[in-house]
């Protein structure tokens, strides 16, 4: 499995001299989701940190004080395995069907996953990031709430 690499983190506009919008450009390639993501801020409050606490208090804190939605989310995803393993099925039966062990079809076992080959999804809400005090900061932790 392959990272999720941080390509852009921009701070794009200045409101007042405090006030940032925030604006990111992430991607993670994965052989059984990949995806581009567009981050955008739609207000001046800042990111929180939640430090460690663990995702059940996170998503308490998010579902008890709601607010205003703070970022949208585009984000394009594709889903490399299944879509071989459609295309193995439906282009090469023959090699499909042969790879059969008992009563499991290894080809469909290694390429499960989810049933659309790619989505386009669309969220507006408020995120969270979080890291415990001994752990490196990643680009991958981060907890949403929100519209999809």
């Amino acid at each position: 499995m392959i990272k999720k690499i941080v390509l852009i983190v921009v701070s794009l506009s200045f409101l007042s001299a405090q006030e940032k919008i925030f604006e990111l450009l992430d991607y993670e390639l994965d052989p059984y989701y990949s995806n581009i993501a567009y981050f955008q801020s739609i207000s001046q409050s800042p990111i929180i940190d939640a430090g460690g606490k663990d995702e059940f208090e996170i998503y308490k804190d998010f579902l008890l004080s709601p607010s205003m939605p703070q970022f949208f989310l585009i984000e394009a995803s594709i889903n490399p395995m299944p879509i071989a393993g459609i295309y193995t099925k439906k282009n090469h039966k023959d090699l499909y069907d042969k790879s059969n062990y008992k009563e499991q079809n290894l080809i469909q076992s290694f390429t499960a996953g989810f049933e659309e080959p790619y989505a386009l999804s669309f969220f507006l809400g408020d995120m969270v990031t979080f890291s415990r005090p001994e752990e490196e900061k990643k680009s991958e932790n981060k907890g949403f709430v929100g519209y999809l």
